[in-house]
């Protein structure tokens, strides 16, 4: 089998246009796209998994046109400029116009807040700056998408950044904009190393940027059909994070009979019972535990190693695109504590000896 590791996109390679070279950028945008139409599906409350075909199609549209360096100034990476793209188009036109009095730092962050930014964000965009620049004459046009995206990911210098705060804090236009880029741009950061293998499914993407962003109520509503499994483990996450979040206890009848996912093909157990691949679970006068099965022959080896090749070179170069995305929580301990076996026939209230 021939090498899974991806072309590194280059900013060479991009601008001579390389035929190897813009298709593995194709290949990176293809996750932008599939997280941010995810996203969209479910800030939306109206909006219905069905829907995400054409958003991937609309965004895809926007991101990766015939000519998708066009209005590119190297102001921030790739990646941001990308996401600014789609940021702006959330924005309403609005009137291209300049407030009669002009922010200052203080009243800069709190409105940053007020249209829907983190005020860590808030605090970061705006830094130290001093205020408006003696002598700044507001433009009405505004700033280019460009610059906005650099600001946005706060990648300009301090002189460049100076002035286009300045236009931000003259332009209420500008001012929106920026904050849609600067929170799309966090919940992008935050996604793209999540997304799961792309075989799985779209309701697989809805789950884990719904689950990412808080969002557990529309993971629980729109995955109230499950079709495997894991979905059925996800929906039930979603709707546990909403009624916690409430401040409501959270409990769960246990009465699942749902398939196990086609894309992951191994039989765990390798016995000779019938796999039929379907998982039933009830609650009768005590638990009852229930060993999982797995389809077999199911699993598109060359697809599953390509996305491990990928997701290896994103954490090898901390990004994509040249977006730099934050670094994977340690989530599994090297060498896993075994449960305390008191604890486990407590919570399955039978005696230690039953175990």
């Amino acid at each position: 089998m021939g090498s899974t590791e991806p072309t590194p996109v280059t900013w060479r390679g991009l601008t001579a246009a390389e035929p190897e070279v813009m298709a593995a950028a194709s290949t990176e945008v293809e996750m932008y796209v599939r997280a941010l139409a995810a996203y969209g599906v479910i800030v939306d409350r109206d909006a219905v998994p069905s829907e995400l075909e054409d958003r991937q199609t609309t965004i895809r549209t926007k991101l990766w046109p015939g000519e998708p360096l066009d209005g590119y100034g190297l102001h921030s990476s790739l990646g941001a400029y990308l996401v600014t793209k789609v940021a702006v188009d959330l924005v309403p036109t609005g009137h291209i116009g300049l407030r009669p009095e002009h922010l200052d730092a203080e009243g800069l962050k709190r409105t940053l807040v007020e249209h829907g930014l983190s005020e860590p964000a808030a605090r970061a965009l705006a830094g130290d700056w001093p205020g408006e620049p003696e002598g700044f004459r507001g433009d009405a046009v505004g700033l280019s998408l460009s610059v906005l995206s650099g600001l946005a990911a706060r990648t300009l210098t301090r002189d460049e950044r100076d002035v286009a705060l300045a236009q931000v804090a003259a332009s209420p236009r500008d001012l929106a904009r920026l904050a849609a880029a600067a929170s799309l741009l966090e919940v992008v950061r935050a996604v793209l190393p999540l997304l799961p293998i792309p075989s799985l499914g779209p309701r697989y993407d809805l789950a884990v940027v719904g689950l990412t962003v808080g969002r557990g109520d529309r993971v629980a509503s729109l995955l109230r059909d499950p079709a495997d499994v894991l979905q059925a483990a996800l929906q039930e996450l979603g709707a546990a994070m909403s009624t916690l979040a409430g401040g409501d206890p959270y409990g769960h009848e246990l009465d699942l009979q749902v398939t196990f996912p086609a894309t992951f093909a191994t039989d765990l157990w390798n016995d000779d019972t019938d796999n039929n691949a379907i998982l039933d679970i009830v609650e009768e006068a005590g638990p009852m535990v229930s060993a999982c099965r797995w389809r077999h022959d199911s699993v598109d080896v060359p697809d599953l190693e390509a996305w491990q090749a990928q997701m290896r070179r994103w954490r090898a170069i901390d990004g994509t695109m040249g977006l730099r995305l934050p670094t994977a929580a340690r989530t599994v301990l090297g060498a896993p504590i075994p449960p305390d076996a008191g604890l486990v026939a407590q919570s399955l209230g039978l005696g230690t000896a039953d175990l």
